[in-house]
């Protein structure tokens, strides 16, 4: 586990406003999504920042307009797109440059080496706006050879069309420079949870104390170790910190975390068993070819643990949130001596009676507190006089770390030394954490909402929340038709409690979700409004694996089951759900499908070989897994036809001795096992194992898995 690197790209878009409206358009039409698509599949996530659409005029006033614009090249750097044309910009009394040249020097030619892309729009374009102003005409020329000289990359053109063209190779050539490697699916398993590790150690605090308990366990071949307490205390930050630094000082040995509530699977028990073996699979180089079914995944575990020869870090996050179910429950009941396992919870009564436990303490000690309120307001240059200090140490809520954090970043961004120690005081009024982030959200409404905006907090807060995995900033600003300028502030104000996994904006802790759900959304006809708004957005977005993530679900939210019946019936969206056919079937659950599934996808396949004319080969596909899911699902009868017709295609379009046929043939022969029609079942068994002796020899894994299935089936048959 390499120390944590966010692959996450922002890139800057400087330009004047005036004249340069259609070739923006142009890279947030074209160019943008074609780099968001390529950047998604290396698990990159990719955000422009164009803050040209309109600075708010209360920024202007106040003379902020710059330290946005910097504070956003410093969260983008070293991506920087530059579009100059003829016309300088606004320049005042107070300012003699214009706001795009002081964003250029600030970023690019203060900076050695830069990366930054530069296109210089023809004069003589019909889209460009000349420069009234002599001496700003001078300085717009005088910039531009100064950016020449600096050796910056820089492209002509003439109208905005040409930037589809002339961006995306230059753009993506950088983004692959700065992350080389693709994603491996083992790495890509780890992302989220190495993202959210990562946003964990963004202000800590280390307790020496803690470190050396945890550090101690890890030496030791104690049994598992147990780290609770109440919701906020920092549990998840010690692991993440922790977890971090031991890897650090042991790079020899392997260490796993997992944290519940990372992402959209984190607490699927299967999926975390599926990670833990890959990670040990490939750090140990192990031959062994990983189980595919839940029961095979969960009965291997013990044995795959079983066979590290190192000492093995274990840490899973927030144990009270993992699933359970007749197929997951005891999978934890054997941990091998060379498995140091770590686990936090807010109540460890359910765990083993023979697992340690490890209570982290709240902040209690007046004089500990003291020092970690000292330590973090010192970061920003901060004191506090004695007076509320000694307010902050005698409220008993700041004992707990959570809450003590969001006190301190309210006094931190407080601007009025006067009436500091009134604003502590208002805010100790507040018993909870939820009571203490709605003053936080009261802030936010008060100093970010614009005119022209009014909700723009709780509407971009309500996206969130209504959000399965979070939003990235491109879909939550369509979403909300509000420009990025707009948005910009707000979000630096938010960064602290929202965390970034892949570019996706999620809350920081629930307690703020909760929060905005008490103050936004208190009834369940909002609630349902704002799923329905995003289900209505990903619909009409292009399918893929994350329209698939979301938009079933945001109908299901939004009570909306006919829409949801078309949405999962549809034969691309199913597709879209291979290996999560228990989510699907979930999905269906909740209809309550009896026969209407079946004649559902009955209805759908029809139209799909009629409209789409798919060739054979994916039609085999198409059948196969439709075939495999109604198995699954128990409808015996409607699999049959299906699998029979993958088989038919299989042996046409593949030849009768190809894997793949061997495959359906071993699917076909399952399902009329499943049936109990044994007689049928095992001359279907009997010629897949036939063509995976012959085409794969006779210890590959799938010649095994159909042997075995034979010896059971024909053992069926002589009882």
């Amino acid at each position: 586990m390499k120390q944590f690197e966010n692959r996450e790209v922002r890139l800057f878009i400087s330009s004047t406003f005036r004249g340069m409206h259609d070739d923006r358009k142009a890279l947030v039409d074209h160019v943008f999504p074609e780099i968001r698509r390529r950047c998604a599949k290396q698990g990159i996530g990719f955000t422009e920042v164009d803050l040209r659409w309109g600075i708010r005029s209360e920024d202007v006033d106040q003379g902020l307009a710059a330290s946005i614009c910097f504070q956003q090249i410093d969260t983008c750097q070293p991506f920087f797109l530059g579009l100059l044309g003829e016309y300088y910009g606004a320049t005042s009394d107070q300012q003699t440059e214009s706001i795009t040249e002081l964003e250029i020097v600030y970023a690019v030619l203060n900076v050695e080496p830069n990366q930054a892309l530069f296109y210089f729009r023809d004069p003589n374009s019909a889209y460009s706006v000349a420069e009234t102003n002599a001496e700003n005409s001078v300085k717009q020329a005088s910039l531009k050879q100064r950016l020449q000289k600096h050796g910056c990359h820089i492209e002509p053109y003439n109208q905005p069309d040409d930037l589809k063209s002339l961006v995306v190779e230059p753009l993506w050539e950088q983004i692959c420079h700065r992350f080389p490697d693709t994603l491996t699916a083992k790495q890509q398993l780890n992302f989220e949870h190495d993202a959210f590790a990562n946003s964990r150690q963004r202000v800590y605090i280390k307790r020496d104390l803690d470190f050396e308990r945890l550090s101690q366990h890890a030496q030791s071949d104690d049994a598992p170790l147990v780290i609770w307490a109440e919701s906020g205390s920092g549990k998840t930050a010690l692991l993440a910190n922790w977890g971090a630094e031991y890897q650090d000082n042991h790079a020899d040995e392997l260490v796993i975390w997992h944290f519940c509530g990372s992402s959209a699977d984190s607490t699927n028990p299967i999926v975390l068993l599926r990670r833990i073996m890959l990670n040990l699979k490939s750090f140990f180089e192990m031959e062994d070819e990983l189980p595919t079914t839940p029961e095979a995944i969960k009965d291997q575990f013990g044995q795959w643990l079983a066979k590290a020869t190192k000492p093995v870090i274990l840490i899973i996050d927030g144990f009270n949130q993992l699933q359970e179910s007749d197929i997951t429950r005891g999978w934890l009941h054997f941990i091998p001596a060379k498995i140091r396992l770590f686990v936090s919870t807010i109540s460890a009564d359910d765990l083993p009676a023979d697992w340690q436990r490890f209570q982290l303490a709240l902040l209690t000690d007046k004089s500990e507190r003291k020092k970690l309120i000292t330590k973090y307001l010192q970061q920003y240059g901060k004191s506090l006089a004695d007076a509320p200090m000694q307010d902050l140490l005698e409220h008993s809520q700041t004992a707990n770390p959570l809450y003590l954090q969001v006190i301190l970043e309210e006094l931190r961004v407080f601007g009025e030394f006067d009436k500091l120690e009134a604003h502590l005081k208002e805010h100790l009024k507040t018993e909870t954490i939820p009571a203490l982030y709605d003053k936080v959200l009261a802030r936010l409404e008060a100093d970010y909402q614009a005119e022209e905006f009014p909700h723009l907090v709780a509407d971009s807060l309500s996206l969130l929340w209504a959000s399965r995995q979070g939003l990235n900033e491109a879909e939550l600003l369509k979403i909300l038709d509000i420009p990025q300028a707009v948005w910009s502030p707000l979000y630096l104000a938010l960064q602290n409690t929202l965390v970034s996994r892949e570019g996706l904006l999620s809350f920081f802790h629930d307690y703020l979700k909760q929060a905005v759900e008490n103050r936004y959304l208190s009834s369940c006809e909002d609630q349902q409004q704002w799923h329905l708004r995003l289900a209505n957005y990903f619909e009409e977005q292009e399918l893929d694996s994350r329209i698939a993530n979301e938009l079933p679900w945001q109908l299901q939210q939004a009570g909306e089951k006919d829409r949801l019946r078309d949405c999962i019936s549809d034969i691309s969206m199913f597709l879209q759900f291979n290996g999560q056919e228990y989510e699907l079937w979930g999905y269906w659950l909740g209809l309550e499908p009896d026969k209407t599934m079946v004649e559902a996808y009955g209805e759908s396949l029809a139209k799909y070989e009629e409209t789409e004319q798919p060739e054979e080969n994916n039609l085999g596909i198409v059948l196969n897994n439709l075939g495999l899911f109604f198995n699954k699902a128990g409808y015996f009868s409607a699999a049959i036809p299906l699998l029979r017709r993958a088989l038919e295609i299989n042996e046409k379009v593949l030849g009768k001795q190809h894997p793949d046929t061997a495959s359906s043939l071993n699917n076909f022969a399952g399902l009329l096992e499943a049936k109990g029609d044994y007689d049928h079942a095992e001359p279907l068994y009997k010629r897949a194992l036939e063509i995976f002796e012959k085409v794969l020899g006779a210890e590959h894994p799938n010649t095994v898995t159909v042997r075995d299935n034979l010896e059971y089936c024909r053992a069926k048959i002589e009882k």
